[in-house]
């Protein structure tokens, strides 16, 4: 009953028809009844739906805590090896080769002249460089400058994150090649921030920060010793503008054990200075984002070579001092000639086989057994491939 009516009729409370009864007819009590029914099986058929999608809606999965781990099935690597490598160095006391990468885990060892390789560390990630001195201790700048004295199984800070400023990272670090108790790193946050240098005459017990004669902001993007100088007072520095915040960028130099920094070189307009490297003849090289100038004994900067090209990478030959490698090119007079090289990246020799060498990318390792003639992957191991998108057939 709705306001008084009535499914096959309805009585009228009107005072004109009061307490009359009236009959639809048959015909239009079946209307009446078709509507009825198409509504109410309508009103069921989305009720049901909404219902339906309540009830997914509330269902969550569980938790990672509610999880049962043990019967969770480990993952396994298909056997796609590599990663973004950043550095690779030679332990020259034991052969073993060490690399860090940009991934997880951020360090390996290969005891097999670097044709395989397995993770080593206490799970550090991302380290850009490393390094071993001359009493076999390994360096590398994770989290904080480390070191390690067990051929990098266990790593020992050497900088305590409050005493350089807060937001700063350790981009470039050296250690003297032939005293380890000298050691500088360059910072910066990669911000408008001031990049500062810090120094160590202790091995990294004690720590300084150098005295730079203008400011400087962004990071120190490379520091190296003079290994002419066997007191290591002599130092040079770069800093990166990766701000384009219209600071200098430019080449510093110290001598005086890194206590003060004066600039003797200022980039060009539209490039950046990004490596700088000391051979054993005291030649400076210094790599920028257009080119690469070179000082020889003291001297001026001479104009610089490769206008255009972007240098990434300067490094020496382990026997040779006139050997000078840069990004795709090799020289064997000490960059007074160059030659290009059929492979692009970091390079690193084995002290005790000068034929042994390693190139590094973004995309994994080489290595050579031939002093660079011939070159093959060898990745096996390294577990730093970034895998963006997969599919499965179905």
């Amino acid at each position: 009953i709705y306001n008084g009516a009535y499914l096959f009729g309805y009585r009228s409370n009107s005072k004109k028809n009061k307490g009359k009864n009236f009959n639809l007819g048959e015909g239009l009590m079946k209307k009446i009844l078709s509507v009825l029914c198409f509504g109410l099986i309508l009103t069921l058929s989305f009720g049901s739906t909404f219902v339906k999608a309540n009830v997914r809606a509330e269902i969550k999965p569980p938790s990672l805590n509610q999880i049962n781990r043990s019967e969770v099935p480990e993952w396994q690597n298909l056997g796609i090896y590599g990663g973004n490598i950043n550095d690779v160095v030679v332990d020259p006391e034991t052969d073993l080769v060490y690399l860090v990468s940009n991934g997880y885990p951020g360090v390996y060892r290969s005891q097999d002249d670097g044709q395989s390789w397995s993770p080593i560390g206490e799970g550090y990630a991302a380290a850009q460089r490393i390094l071993v001195d001359s009493n076999g201790s390994l360096y590398a700048n994770f989290d904080t400058l480390r070191k390690s004295m067990d051929d990098g199984n266990t790593w020992m800070p050497l900088v305590d994150i409050s005493v350089i400023q807060s937001a700063h990272i350790i981009h470039a670090f050296d250690i003297h090649p032939d005293n380890p108790d000298y050691i500088v790193m360059g910072t910066g946050s990669g911000s408008t921030r001031d990049a500062e240098v810090y120094y160590s005459i202790d091995g990294g017990v004690n720590w300084q920060q150098s005295i730079i004669n203008i400011p400087i902001t962004s990071r120190i993007s490379d520091i190296a010793f003079d290994p002419t100088d066997p007191q290591g007072q002599t130092i040079y520095a770069v800093n990166t503008d990766v701000e384009n915040s219209n600071t200098i960028s430019g080449v510093f130099h110290s001598d005086d054990g890194g206590k003060t920094f004066v600039d003797e070189k200022t980039a060009q307009p539209g490039e950046q200075f990004s490596e700088v490297g000391v051979n054993r003849n005291g030649t400076v090289y210094a790599g920028t984002t257009n080119g690469l100038y070179r000082k020889q004994n003291s001297g001026d900067w001479e104009p610089k070579n490769f206008d255009g090209m972007s240098i990434n990478m300067i490094e020496f030959g382990v026997s040779d001092p006139d050997i000078v490698y840069i990004d795709n090119h090799v020289s064997d007079n000490d960059g007074g000639n160059w030659n290009p090289l059929s492979v692009h990246g970091y390079f690193a020799q084995s002290p005790n086989n000068p034929d042994l060498m390693f190139t590094l990318s973004q995309l994994g390792l080489k290595r050579s057994e031939d002093g660079g003639v011939t070159w093959v992957e060898s990745v096996e191991g390294v577990e730093g491939v970034l895998i963006w998108s997969m599919a499965a057939d179905v």
